[in-house]
């Protein structure tokens, strides 16, 4: 991951990180939102990919329902799942990888039940999960899967 200017960021030109698909950053995870607590997770993308899912916030243990991750899917539509099957998914209802900057995040509510996705500040899908309880595992990833290994920004 490097960082560079980019004269069509959305707020001004500013260094940001760029990922090249096979690089990440880490850093801790301590104070993120975890158990069944409110959050919200959010980034400002700019893809043009068809590739495979591209992660780019993960946090959370590999154990099933103890992780959330926010990306992009191989075609091209952002979504939010925990960690395991079962634990359901949501997916936005229009792509963003066309080579613009978005502003995507999602909310999950108290309950750990319920998340709902944004893009550019609209509310564009949400999803049930089954009771998220994240555990946090000491590292928040930037670019890469909440387990390691594959499916890079």
């Amino acid at each position: 991951m490097t960082f560079s200017t980019d004269s069509g960021f959305p707020l001004g030109s500013r260094y940001v990180a760029v990922a090249n698909g096979s690089s990440y950053a880490y850093c801790s995870d301590a104070g993120l939102p975890s158990g069944t607590s409110d959050r919200t997770i959010c980034a400002w993308v700019k893809t043009s990919s068809t590739a495979n899912d591209q992660i780019f916030v993960s946090y959370g243990t590999a154990s099933s329902g103890q992780a959330a991750q926010l990306y992009i899917s191989s075609t091209g539509y952002v979504g939010v799942s925990g960690s395991g099957s079962g634990y359901g998914y949501a997916t936005s209802s229009s792509a963003v990888n066309n080579g613009s900057w978005h502003h995507v995040g999602f909310t999950l509510s108290s309950s750990g039940t319920l998340a709902t996705i944004y893009v550019d500040g609209a509310a564009v899908g949400s999803g049930s999960m089954t009771a998220w309880n994240t555990t946090l595992g000491g590292t928040l990833r930037l670019g890469e899967y909440f387990g390691g290994g594959s499916y890079y920004f």
